[in-house]
């Protein structure tokens, strides 16, 4: 879709989605009448291996889908194999409430809070058409990890919902992937790693072709501090998805982890071209930037992603004023750090970024208090929006904590935490 409209050849197009053969068409509706249109196209002679039309009843799109699948593996001269179940398996047998999963979808997709919170109802309607619609409950509960990824909604009052939909998904149909990465990524966020692990095992052994499983499976094993693995696994996302923001918005946070500098910007920059005012690759350009020490770079992307922060939270507000504090604007650093201890004094614990209080305290030479805030921070695993600094591990990775990460102090408290967690 994102070429819709555009100029480009179809072996310009093969170029940048790294794919041999490209699938194009359209879809009309009329009434509750359906027309499909589809070719099969070699991305690099352009010639045409197959063409169809469909002409059907509204009510058969699942069956065209099928027909559509099976013709195409059939021109490809591919054996379906395990795919074919999959293709054949329908999600619902209410057209309407696959129309709502799909806008849901697509607003999920854009990732600000005005689309996810409208992504939200679609689900919904959705789920009230069809209370067995599994896809619906992982859209459901992906949308709700968003608003907390992103920090438009508490901790304590996303990281539930997300839970409970996405165990709903996985109970409506236990071989969707869909369902298994929902579950995987919410586990991962409260820290119950093995769980996570056998979610994202189970979600790419249903569908390896699922991007966003790798996707999140890579933001999983970042969290357990297996770099090597991470990169290998976002690598396979952005080969299934390359055109996707998202993948390269958090390609970018990954090598800024592994002090890829350049690299990191090179993926925020991908991010950005495919869309401009796409808000995470610009908080993730802006902390490329501070590791860079390019500050008034930094700060004017900051000036880009705050206006779509409305009030501004204060998990949103700690992120700021690590902002400053790295840049060196100290006075406002201290005078948001101020506002932020008098906030989450009447917050829940889970709720309250003490990682990036930590990182404020360590840019204004408190350490103590910086490790003071760190032992919070593992102790309430908290999952909101912040700097790449959720778990002990990412924390050794963060290039902003280097001065902390090097005190034998931190040492005690990483194996203090991994104590308590049971997790060796």
């Amino acid at each position: 879709m994102r070429f819709k409209g555009t100029s480009k050849s179809v072996g310009e197009i093969g170029k940048e989605l790294r794919a041999g053969t490209i699938l194009e068409g359209s879809v009309r509706k009329a009434a509750n009448k359906l027309r499909v249109t589809a070719q099969l196209i070699d991305a690099s002679s352009e010639e045409h291996l197959w063409a169809q039309n469909y002409d059907r009843p509204l009510e058969d799109v699942f069956a065209i889908q099928t027909e559509v699948a099976e013709n195409v593996a059939d021109a490809l001269k591919m054996q379906m194999l395990g795919e074919k179940e999959r293709i054949e398996n329908k999600p619902t047998r209410d057209i309407g409430a696959y129309e709502f999963y799909l806008r849901g979808r697509y607003y999920w997709n854009e990732r600000s809070r005005e689309a996810v919170e409208k992504a939200i109802k679609y689900f919904e309607e959705a789920i009230k058409m069809d209370p067995g619609f599994a896809l619906a409950y992982s859209g459901l509960a992906d949308s709700y990890n968003i608003l907390v990824d992103h920090g438009y909604l508490p901790p304590s009052e996303g990281n539930p919902k997300t839970l409970e939909a996405a165990r709903k998904a996985v109970e409506l149909d236990e071989t969707l992937a869909e369902a298994h990465a929902s579950l995987g990524i919410i586990l991962s966020v409260q820290w119950d790693w093995r769980g996570a692990e056998e979610e994202y095992a189970k979600a790419l052994r249903s569908n390896p072709n699922y991007a966003t499983a790798h996707h999140w499976y890579s933001i999983h094993l970042l969290g357990l501090g297996r770099l090597d693995e991470a990169i290998k696994e976002l690598k396979i996302a952005e080969d299934l998805d390359p055109l996707s923001p998202q993948i390269h918005a958090y390609a970018g946070c990954l090598f800024l982890c592994a002090r890829q500098y350049d690299l990191a910007l090179k993926e925020v920059n991908k991010a950005l071209e495919l869309v401009p005012n796409f808000g995470p690759a610009h908080g993730y350009r802006a902390m490329i930037y501070l590791a860079k020490s390019m500050f008034k770079e930094a700060l004017a992307e900051w000036e880009q992603v705050l206006p779509s922060f409305h009030p501004l939270s204060t998990a949103v507000k700690t992120t700021v004023g690590a902002v400053y504090a790295i840049a060196g604007r100290y006075e406002e650093a201290k005078q948001i750090l101020r506002e932020c201890e008098e906030a989450s004094a009447h917050e829940r614990a889970g709720d309250v970024n003490y990682g990036n209080l930590a990182l404020i305290h360590l840019k204004l030479g408190n350490k103590d208090r910086a490790l003071e805030c760190l032992e919070k921070a593992f102790e309430t695993h908290y999952s909101g929006f912040s700097f790449p600094n959720d778990t002990p591990f990412v924390v050794r990775l963060n290039p902003f904590f280097d001065e902390i990460t090097s005190d034998p102090r931190f040492d005690e408290l990483m194996k203090k935490t991994l104590r308590s967690l049971n997790t060796t």
